[in-house]
């Protein structure tokens, strides 16, 4: 099962400090959110209720693989670790416009389920 996956997360103003050049800044904030969709896929299969709260903005939506809408808090009330599950989102790519990320891959899960 596949399912496309495009957030927006604010880059992190420690990502890269003022002093560096505008070619450097990028490449920092562009690996600073790489890290933070891995651990976001990392808390979905630890079943990380808490740090994923921490990772997901309040008005968080995302659209499921039945195509329908679920909120932050519909996100978080069905996580659970699942030992049958794979995910992972090859080919992703950051894109960083100022104090602006946007992430896009496809997030690919594989369950026995």
């Amino acid at each position: 099962m596949m399912v496309g996956v495009i957030v927006a997360l604010p880059a992190l103003s420690s990502a890269a400090p003022p002093s560096q050049t505008a070619s450097k800044a990028p490449n920092v904030a562009q690996r600073a959110v790489e890290k933070l969709e891995q651990r976001w896929i990392a808390d979905i299969a630890r079943g990380d209720r808490d740090d994923l709260a921490n990772l997901l903005a309040d008005d968080y939506r995302d659209i499921d693989w039945k195509g329908d809408i679920r909120d932050k808090s519909m996100l978080l009330a069905g996580l659970h670790a699942s030992a049958d599950t794979t995910q992972h989102i090859p080919h992703l790519q950051v894109r960083v416009w100022g104090d602006t990320a946007v992430a896009i891959g496809i997030n690919e899960v594989h369950s026995r389920s």
